[in-house]
């Protein structure tokens, strides 16, 4: 990370961005990586978006995750219909090991 630059050019802010989830409240120790869906709240936060944006996009936001963590652990590119497959069964609150249980069975 220490060859990182921020689009501001400001190598600090990227290097101090794990401390600002413990600043945020997170409850993990500094110097852990904290979840996707703790990051990207966090990240949505700091750039200024309010509760109830944050709210209404993160579910959205984490299933595209998902439906990606499903692409890669299948090796593969999905069909279409495979994709439509998976859309619905994240949306049904199914996890991703159990997305990939019906694609594979």
């Amino acid at each position: 990370a220490a060859d990182a630059v921020s689009p501001a050019g400001n190598d600090e802010a990227i290097l101090a961005f794990p401390l600002q989830g413990a600043q945020c409240g997170v409850s993990k120790p500094i110097g852990c990586a904290m979840d996707a869906e703790t990051l990207i709240k966090s990240a949505l936060h700091e750039a200024g978006y309010g509760a109830d944006a944050i709210g209404s996009a993160l579910p959205r936001i984490m299933r595209i995750l998902q439906a990606e963590d499903v692409r890669l652990e299948m090796g593969r590119p999905l069909s279409r219909k495979e994709r439509e497959y998976v859309r619905l069964q994240l949306e049904l609150g199914l996890n991703v090991s159990e997305v990939l249980a019906g694609l594979r069975a």
